[in-house]
């Protein structure tokens, strides 16, 4: 039984009502603690009553003895003694401090329970006077009294919840869960030591959740269970989705009570997934993953069966089911004598770390001076000679020293000995940091004028950094654990037994030398042409992704609590409202002896364009010249008008109506840029001097008017509330973000993007991968890491934030849907922008108008749409390379690569 402790508390007393606001104040201080514990009950302090004159004797005799202030805190231990007994926490604060509340509540946050020390607990009237009472001392002796019988368990439970919100404390402020899926279907998170109140390191637990629906008509609900409870997971395991089951969340573990708030925060179904469907479709394959925070660990998925696999002390154990011959440990082992598994390198580097493990992630490099991409003089002559060349010798070691000149001309050196790593060998050196014996300014080696890398426990020759370096650049698939193993075999073959430098080292010394590397990524990212804003982009998406469980650093913005409503609907903006007509008329045009009962119809709803249809059946029968079919297919089709007739083209087209308008040179010029659909028709249809009157220019007139309904009422988007200033997962060096993306009420909305839409759901535990940019020369303006799978949110939102105004021309494989994405929510600002769809991929776009097609404008004749295609089949290459990469290292090399990539373009231009 734990003996009880009360020193310092008897008697009662008072505090005055200044103070007593004033802890109010306090506890309501912190808005980032009542946020995450938002999910929580929270305690409630009681009313304060008025102490005796004994107890502040006691407490100035206290005071006498300690020097500074103090709160206890007296609470039932209903865990450890089946009796009620007493628990005292005593925190003691600077008395000289000016404000010794609110030291006492800044610093009591880590040592106080969690729901005691939360911000979120409120002061409330009530009685005390019990046996459990807690108290707070100030500086002023003035002690209070807080009746805290049923404050410390959730709405007057037996079990105390001051566990529960520190577990969950610890989970969140470690960040600490590891999902084994992207919807956390399952997630293993450490253990709890109720003793220490810390997360334990070497002990996970596995949450696992599955969701129940009786029938379609009715919601389901979530069922959580815990690998702490062997016998429930079995059976809830066994359950079909359709059973009829609910609980209780408070009556589940510990580890259940805490994982489902944060889950909750993070949970995130579209409305059109069926989580049903997603449960019984998402088969797991046998996998591995790298767990980001937790060197030496990594996540084994085996049969639907997750585990956590340590190799701290060169033996294979699992945290999971604390063994080493599980069958976690056994996949590890299975996949390490496989010399044919693809393995991805973060999997050789956990077989390597043998023994201790770092809590630093990378070991940086000692040297900080910027190395040029491209070899000065110095650099090229050290590159070409030997280092014995042109480095000092002293007792046959190579001397290591930089040049340095400082207030005083005795400077004092402190040596050691490294090993200086080249490629086929090593030599052993003599590095001597240098210290002005003036002032006592130190200076490590840097070992930029040797093209020297000092990392502090070696160093390593440019040569070898400068080899790999385009090996990463031109290689097809040239990996860095694949370059350090093809290195220790030069090595080996030059008479040394064993390779000194280990991967890990190599690989620190590679990530130390990119980032060192004197690159302008401003300069690099923008074209010579184009300038800043370029008139035209190319963008598209590429398949290099990285794991999915990192991108939760993707760009989260504040909605504004205004959201803009949709000015128009996609009905007013067809030429032709109706589908069952637009699918009459399709048929008409596209298939022989097809029948015309619909055309009455549309005598009745849409006269203008029943007598053009006549005049080019009269005209031309049942075969029409493929100009007019082209025609005729923007009016059938579900694009809106103002993609294929523009809003300042009326007069311009009523100008074909004029006689002789095929003698104009210029006008016709013009109809060829601005109106190519009809010039196509005014010259191939064989049509002596103008388009006739009486079947168009009411045609004319009806499209004009449809054009200018996208804008016709709307107005400029709100750009007010907050915004992340730049996104972790996105390089723009010349385009940072100008303003938010802004709220819409069509972003509720589930949209239809028919047979344009792009469904692929890509790897199972890789992101979609990026999208890039470019400008016509081939000039990458930056790339966005996708979340979720491609869609038009991904460019309208790199246009709305980045750029002063909209492009003239967007050239997208899927830009029909990106058209309407743009129309619903913000229109006024692509309101100029011509929307195309590349060469390659419009004949898979038969649904869509001809005014997307790029082929029929001539000014665009030379231009390249397949320059992202081109530019993004080089940074395919890069996929066994960076997938399985932390999100800083992806980021940094998928940067390095396009900029060089950028490079190349930017010397032929």
């Amino acid at each position: 039984m734990r003996p009880k402790r009360k020193r310092f508390i008897k008697g009662k007393g008072c505090l005055s009502e200044e103070f007593k606001a004033h802890i109010r104040k306090m506890a309501l201080a912190d808005p980032d603690v009542v946020a995450r514990l938002s999910s929580q009950e929270v305690l409630e302090m009681k009313k304060l009553e008025k102490k005796t004159k004994k107890r502040k004797k006691k407490c100035s005799e206290r005071k006498r003895k300690n020097s500074g202030n103090y709160v206890t805190i007296d609470f039932d231990d209903d865990d450890k003694a089946p009796v009620k007994e007493k628990k005292v926490v005593t925190l003691s604060f600077d008395s000289d401090n000016e404000d010794p509340l609110e030291s006492m509540v800044d610093d009591s946050a880590d040592i106080l329970p969690s729901s005691l020390s939360s911000s979120r607990s409120l002061v409330n009237q009530g009685s005390s006077g019990n046996d459990n009472d807690i108290m707070i001392t100030n500086n002023n002796d003035a002690l209070e009294t807080f009746d805290s019988e049923s404050d410390l368990s959730v709405e007057n439970e037996d079990h105390i919840v001051d566990y529960h919100l520190s577990y969950q404390l610890e989970l969140r402020k470690q960040n600490c869960l590891v999902p084994a899926d992207p919807r956390f279907l399952k997630v293993a998170i450490p253990d709890f030591d109720q003793q220490k109140a810390n997360l334990k390191r070497n002990k996970y637990v596995v949450v696992t959740r599955k969701y129940f629906q009786k029938n379609e008509d009715v919601d389901g609900n979530w069922i959580y269970f815990c690998s702490c409870d062997k016998a429930t997971s079995t059976y809830i395991e066994s359950l079909s989705f359709d059973a009829d089951l609910s609980q209780d969340i408070k009556e589940c573990c510990i580890h259940i009570n805490c994982l489902v708030p944060i889950i909750a925060e993070i949970d995130y179904w579209e409305e059109e997934e069926s989580i049903i469907g997603y449960q019984e479709s998402f088969i797991r394959e046998d996998e591995i993953s790298d767990i980001l925070r937790e060197k030496g660990k990594i996540l084994v998925v085996y049969r639907g069966s997750v585990g956590i696999v340590s190799n701290e002390r060169s033996q294979l154990i699992c945290y999971v089911c604390s063994s080493g011959v599980c069958i976690h440990c056994n996949e590890v082992r299975r996949r390490r004598d496989d010399k044919d598994s693809n393995n991805p390198a973060f999997f050789d580097e956990f077989l390597e770390s043998a023994h201790s493990v770092s809590s630093e992630r990378n070991r940086k490099a000692i040297s900080c001076n910027r190395i040029p991409f491209h070899a000065d003089e110095n650099m090229t002559r050290n590159l070409h000679l030997h280092p014995c060349q042109y480095l000092k010798t002293e007792d046959s070691l190579l001397v290591c020293q930089d040049n340095i000149s400082c207030c005083s001309e005795i400077i004092g050196v402190s040596s050691r000995r490294l090993k200086l790593f080249m490629k086929n060998t090593y030599f052993e050196c003599i590095v001597n940091d240098s210290r002005c014996t003036g002032c006592g300014a130190f200076q490590s080696y840097d070992g930029l004028n040797d093209s020297i890398l000092n990392m502090g426990k070696f160093l390593i020759h440019y040569s070898l950094m400068r080899d790999y370096m385009f090996h990463f650049l031109h290689g097809k698939s040239c990996t860095l654990h694949g370059y350090y193993e093809v290195f220790s075999l030069s090595q080996k073959s030059s008479g040394h037994e064993k390779c000194e430098l280990t991967y890990k080292d190599f690989k620190d010394s590679w990530y130390s030398f990119l980032e060192l590397l004197d690159i302008d990524f401003n300069e690099g990212s923008i074209c010579k042409i184009c300038k800043q804003d370029p008139a035209a982009i190319i963008c598209d998406a590429t398949s290099l992704g990285h794991q999915k469980k990192f991108s939760a650093l993707v760009l989260q913005e504040n909605p504004s609590e205004l959201c803009t409503q949709k000015f128009s609907k996609h009905a007013d903006r067809l030429a032709i409202a109706d589908k069952d007509l637009r699918d009459s008329f399709k048929e008409w045009v596209t298939k022989k002896n097809a029948s015309m009962e619909f055309s009455k119809k549309l005598e009745i709803i849409y006269p203008v364009i029943f007598r053009t249809l006549k005049w080019a059946r009269d005209t031309f029968g049942d075969d029409l010249p493929k100009s007019i079919k082209l025609f005729f297919k923007c009016l059938y089709s579900s694009s809106p008008v103002c993609s294929y007739f523009g809003e300042n083209d009326l007069n311009l087209s009523l100008r074909m109506l004029e006689p002789k308008c095929k003698s104009d040179a210029a006008l016709m010029k013009k109809f060829q840029l601005k109106l190519p659909l009809l010039f196509n028709i005014l010259t191939d249809c064989n049509l002596e001097t103008c388009l006739p009157e009486e079947h168009w220019k009411g045609l004319l007139l009806y499209l004009s008017d449809k054009t200018g309904i996208p804008y016709r009422y709307a107005s400029d988007v709100y750009s007010g509330g907050s915004f992340i200033e730049e996104n972790e997962l996105s390089s723009f060096p010349n385009l940072p973000p100008l303003r938010p993306r802004g709220s819409y009420e069509q972003d509720a909305i589930n949209t239809k993007y028919g047979n344009c839409r792009k469904n692929y759901k890509g790897h199972p535990n890789l992101t979609s991968g990026i999208f890039t940019i470019y400008c016509p020369h081939g000039i990458c303006y930056g790339f966005q890491v996708m979340d979720k799978e491609e869609s038009p949110n991904v460019p309208f939102t790199i246009f709305r934030r980045r750029f002063n105004r909209a492009p003239d021309y967007i050239v997208y494989d899927n830009n029909c849907s990106l058209h309407s994405y743009c129309l619903n929510r913000d229109p006024l600002f692509f309101r100029w922008t011509k929307f195309l769809i590349d060469r390659f991929h419009w004949k898979n776009h038969t649904a869509c108008g001809t005014g997307y097609c790029m082929n029929i404008y001539s000014e665009l004749e030379k231009m390249n749409s397949q320059i992202n295609e081109q530019q993004n089949a080089a940074t395919k290459r890069l996929k066994t390379q960076l997938s399985y990469m932390r999100p800083d290292h992806f980021m940094s090399h998928c940067r390095f690569f396009i900029w060089y990539r950028n490079y190349l373009k930017q010397s032929a231009l």
